[in-house]
């Protein structure tokens, strides 16, 4: 399975990493919020424990829980976006037809000007990602993003 393909799934980390930033203890149970390959090829896991701390580790550092409910989560998913996710609403200016395409144009209630918005980062109301069936062109929608997008697109001014 690539790293994608975690995302979502139960891990539960066997081994520290050697990560600088917030390595995931050992013995935990994690949810996989994000998975990644960086510019060296290591694939990396952000995971959230049942508290809804976030920590980060490597492919090789974890195994695939054998038991897959992942509404043990929900509560802690729910915290963790309300932690690190700014909610918003907007209107989607330009939805592309093909579904290769994964961003959408929009305009925030708050800004002036249209920005892309990679659908990766987007989670609905009920903290799921989104798709771009989703959406329809000219119509008003609500989720969370993460903080660091906002930023990015202008809705927060970085301190």
């Amino acid at each position: 399975m690539i790293v994608e393909g975690y995302k979502g799934k139960i891990v539960h980390v066997v081994k520290k990493s050697r990560l600088k930033w917030n390595p995931a203890p050992e013995n935990i149970k994690g949810y996989v919020v994000s998975a990644y390959t960086n510019s060296w090829g290591t694939e990396k896991l952000v995971i959230i424990d049942l508290a809804g701390t976030e920590y980060c580790t490597t492919l090789n550092c974890i195994k695939l829980a054998s038991h897959q409910d992942n509404s043990l989560f929900k509560p802690a998913l729910r915290k963790w976006i309300t932690d690190t996710h700014v909610p918003v609403v907007f209107e989607t200016t330009i939805v592309p037809s093909n579904p290769v395409k994964k961003a959408i144009c929009c305009r925030f209630i708050n800004k002036k000007e249209e920005s892309w918005v990679p659908l990766s980062v987007i989670k609905d109301e009920n903290c799921n990602q989104v798709s771009l069936t989703s959406y329809e062109v000219n119509q008003c929608y609500s989720g969370y993003i993460p903080l660091w997008t906002a930023k990015k697109v202008g809705l927060v001014t970085p301190s």
